[in-house]
């Protein structure tokens, strides 16, 4: 999953800027919230993509990406109602957004309302 995501990712940033900056990908395997703080810190990541597997980790990841100020994201429909702000889901064949409100505004993020409006927000 990691390395389709990475793909997808690269492929968009070949032809994409956010606020006048390329957009750059890295895997990285969890290591703990010590190691992620440091990481996350030296690159100056500005989102995060939880991959499968991680799910004994949430909780250590929200902390992390909160006390950075870092957008979370995952596939994993259960973790974006546990504390990972985004969930990009496929339920039913179709692709579906949920926002967890309360993790995004501690992480920082301001998300648009058109994208709030077509997601599923969780208070």
């Amino acid at each position: 999953e990691a390395h389709a995501i990475e793909s997808a990712l690269r492929e968009i940033g070949r032809n994409t800027t956010v606020a006048g900056y390329r957009l750059e990908t890295y895997t990285h395997p969890y290591r703990g919230a010590v190691a992620e703080l440091d990481y996350l810190s030296r690159l100056h990541a500005t989102a995060v993509y939880l991959c499968s597997g991680m799910g004994g980790h949430v909780a250590e990841v929200s902390g992390v990406t909160q006390s950075l100020s870092i957008l979370s994201f995952t596939g994993v429909e259960a973790w974006a109602r546990e504390g990972i702000g985004v969930g990009l889901i496929e339920r039913g064949g179709r692709a579906r957004i949920v926002v967890n409100l309360p993790a995004t505004r501690a992480e920082g993020a301001d998300l648009d309302a058109g994208l709030l409006r077509h997601a599923e927000v969780l208070q």
